[in-house]
């Protein structure tokens, strides 16, 4: 009974202890420390914040309108009407095409469903669509009645 009470002490103390690595799936990239975020963190961090702001999941098509009547920091972009000076936010379109793409780039968890960016008549600045979250479809909706209404400038580089 001494002789296996020895053996199973040497067996415990000649095995070195092996820790386990802690594993994070969202820890950043080069943190060590045994820390993990919390999602809500992480999706802030996924859409530039620094707060705990979630994105809007849709569940149905979207449209953002934009005119040259609009205002980007004035309207909500979510109906087709012309800015009036007065309140915020106002349910008019926004005054940009890039605006629109920030929103969705920012804001939006596409979930598979289609975002349109509904054009009114004029000349609008080319853009740049950043990646979205999100499996989904962005459609630019011009006038397919009289295109020649519609004029864009070159993108920004």
């Amino acid at each position: 009974m001494r002789k296996l009470l020895l053996a199973i002490a040497l067996c415990l103390f000649a095995l070195p202890a092996i820790a386990q690595p802690i594993t994070c799936p969202t820890r950043p990239f080069g943190d060590s420390s045994n820390a993990c975020a919390s999602t809500a963190f992480v999706q802030s961090a996924a859409s530039g914040g620094s707060g705990a702001t979630a994105r809007q999941r849709l569940t149905a098509t979207l449209t953002y309108w934009v005119r040259i009547d609009g205002s980007d920091t004035n309207c909500t972009g979510l109906t087709n009407a012309a800015y009036v000076s007065g309140s915020f936010p106002q349910s008019c379109a926004f005054l940009t095409i890039q605006y629109a793409a920030d929103t969705i780039s920012n804001t939006l968890d596409l979930n598979g469903q289609f975002v349109n960016i509904a054009l009114g008549n004029g000349t609008y600045a080319g853009f740049r669509q950043d990646p979205w979250v999100g499996v989904g479809f962005i459609q630019l909706l011009g006038n397919c009645g009289t295109p020649s209404e519609m004029r864009a400038t070159s993108p920004p580089s």
